[in-house]
């Protein structure tokens, strides 16, 4: 089961500070097993990638490439951290973007903090 990571992800937030995508998307995730909820995590990630590096679907997009290999720049990267951070509703350390510096490590890194988490929770560091 993928998410649709297409859809705009930073919609209009509702007075409880939670949009309705991002609740959306902590419900679905919470209710993947452990391997579905990465593919999830996977597609929603490479979206915001080819997003910012303007790749088509049918451009190859390296999962195991650095990312500045890609052609990021840090600033670029730190968009997608906070475009993550805002579907999400988690916190990512910047340092683990430059400790993991592939889409595939980031994903990696994404499926076990929800998982530590409780993927549908958000993150109290961020509360």
């Amino acid at each position: 089961m993928a998410v649709d990571a297409g859809t705009q992800l930073r919609p209009p937030v509702e007075p409880n500070g939670v949009s309705e995508m991002t609740s959306l998307l902590r419900t679905t995730l919470s209710s993947l097993p452990r391997s579905d909820r990465r593919d999830a995590l996977e597609d929603l990630v490479v979206a915001q990638f080819r997003d910012l590096l303007l790749i088509t679907d049918d451009e190859e997009l390296g999962l195991a490439t650095s990312y500045f290999d890609l052609g990021l720049t840090s600033l670029r990267l730190t968009e997608i951290k906070q475009r993550l951070e805002t579907a999400l509703d988690i916190g990512i350390d910047a340092t683990v973007l430059f400790n993991q510096p592939t889409i595939d490590d980031l994903v990696t890194h994404l499926t076990d903090l929800l998982s530590a988490n409780g993927a549908g929770q958000p993150d109290p560091a961020l509360s």
